[in-house]
């Protein structure tokens, strides 16, 4: 044994090919007399420790990859990193707008009270449900009316204060919207009627290390899931909810970005109700906008690092931009300054669109009590930028051309994503054309016409500061392969 003992290991050999090479090559030396037959039984369980080896190899190696934030693939992984970098990911948002309410004729005064539910019908037959924001009297024949999307859960008791620190209680629906959950404890004065302990709210904090040890304080967290924990104090970060007080929620659950419908998709209330007799007809004139799911995992990859940048405080552009980042349902930002003391932040909220005005505010205010002493800060809405392309592609002879011109279609739009683009970016022709190349069935590709303005074949794009790239007419030209029937 002492050849086999003399020769080294290759720590190297992760695979299953090359633990396969190197095990029979050891075979081999220990044994110079055995020949090598791919049937024997020696070969086959040499193939098993290959294959075994392989699979605890790689196991080791996704382990290792998901300790780092720029090789981590699982949300959870990212999301605990998250959590050590002191970064609250952004969670969904919903969807506002307004809709207009039609009465029966002869209907008289109409009270709308807040949270009517609504019906918006989207072609994939999935209901979408939007609620009113406020009470509301109708006097006139059609009135509008301020709608968001999603479905209140109200005082949902999700457990029982067990008296220690830090404690998590679990939401019961997923998908809970940005900034809708209200936290009581059943620890107030007895009511004179129930006889019962009344609501005590408590207030909500970014990170609980900003309370202190009197502040009837929680956060939330979010899981690699999609549901949501409420998070309580340890006694020096937030006050412990005393033992058996009942701990009761209400909040908000949704559907994010699909909460973005078009105009005239609200069609109906939901069935039930007062109003049933008496309104005769809702819709909505123009789209609904910001809603949002919860940060991917590209975005958190982006916005941690930058998180740690500006550290509280505003003094260069790029500080402003991280600022920015930090308040939750913001994906992008960008600044510009003519003058030291006069900054524009462009922000837009994940998924794309425009921030709503409350969401701007929020910025403004985080962003400007962090700034240097003078500074304004001016926001403003991002100007996304179409970018229109024509290809001209040979199909193979043996691919379907209908399929190949949709999987063009799809990798482009896909590069044009809004977790894909950045402000002010230079768009290039390279990163499409190669894509493109790529598709399986295309043997030939060219871009005939690459512009913003809808004419012409410009080299290049260049943007400004408070622009962002996105999808505008994509043509595809394609010739060759199995013409449709």
């Amino acid at each position: 044994m002492s050849g086999i003992e003399s020769t080294p290991f290759v720590y190297t050999s992760r695979d299953f090919a090359r633990l396969r090479t190197d095990m029979i090559g050891r075979l081999k030396t220990a044994i110079p007399e055995w020949e090598m037959n791919e049937s024997s039984f020696e070969v086959i369980l040499l193939d098993l420790f290959a294959y075994v080896g392989d699979i605890v190899n790689f196991s080791v190696d996704r382990m290792a990859a998901e300790a780092y934030l720029a090789t981590a693939v699982l949300r959870e992984s990212v999301l605990n990193l998250a959590a050590l970098f002191g970064y609250t990911p952004s969670p969904q948002t919903a969807a506002k707008g307004s809709v207009t309410f039609t009465k029966v004729p002869g209907a008289g005064l109409v009270y709308i009270p807040a949270g009517t539910q609504l019906y918006a019908q989207e072609t994939t037959n999935r209901s979408i449900i939007f609620e009113t924001d406020v009470d509301h009297e109708m006097e006139l024949d059609t009135e509008v009316v301020a709608v968001t999307e999603g479905t209140t859960v109200n005082q949902e008791e999700v457990g029982r204060s067990a008296g220690a620190e830090r404690q998590v209680f679990p939401l019961f629906n997923k998908n809970v919207i940005k900034d809708s959950v209200i936290v009581y404890t059943k620890d107030g004065h007895i009511d004179a009627l129930t006889n019962e302990p009344t609501l005590v709210e408590w207030q909500p904090v970014q990170r609980m290390f900003d309370a202190v040890s009197t502040d009837r304080a929680f956060t939330t967290v979010l899981d690699e899931y999609g549901y949501t924990y409420v998070r309580f104090g340890d006694g020096v970060s937030g006050v412990i909810p005393p033992a058996g007080v009942p701990i009761i929620v209400t909040y908000r659950f949704g559907v994010g970005a699909a909460g973005n419908v078009g105009a005239g998709a609200i069609r109906s209330l939901v069935l039930g109700g007062e109003l049933m007799g008496k309104i005769a007809s809702v819709s909505n004139a123009a789209a609904m906008n910001g809603g949002s799911d919860p940060e991917s995992i590209e975005s958190l990859r982006r916005n941690i690092p930058r998180s740690l940048r500006a550290l509280e405080r505003a003094v260069t552009l790029e500080d402003h931009e991280s600022l920015a980042l930090d308040v939750g349902g913001i994906g992008k930002s960008s600044a510009s300054a003519s003058t030291a003391s006069s900054v524009l932040l462009a922000v837009a909220p994940f998924g794309g669109g425009l921030a709503s005005a409350e969401l701007k505010a929020q910025v403004d205010t985080y962003v400007t009590n962090r700034a240097m002493i003078g500074t304004v800060v001016t926001m403003i809405d991002p100007v996304y930028v179409p970018i229109n392309i024509v290809f001209a592609i040979e199909v193979n002879a043996r691919a379907r051309r209908t399929t190949v011109t949709n999987a063009v279609l799809k990798v482009v739009t896909d590069l044009l994503a809004f977790d894909q683009v950045e402000f002010g970016m230079k768009v290039t022709k390279a990163p499409f054309f190669h894509k493109v190349v790529d598709v399986s069935g295309v043997d030939y590709v060219s871009i005939t016409a690459f512009n913003r303005d809808g004419a012409g074949d410009d080299v290049e794009i260049p943007l400004a500061y408070n622009e962002i790239p996105k999808a505008g007419t994509i043509v595809v030209n394609a010739t060759g392969g199995i013409a449709p029937l």
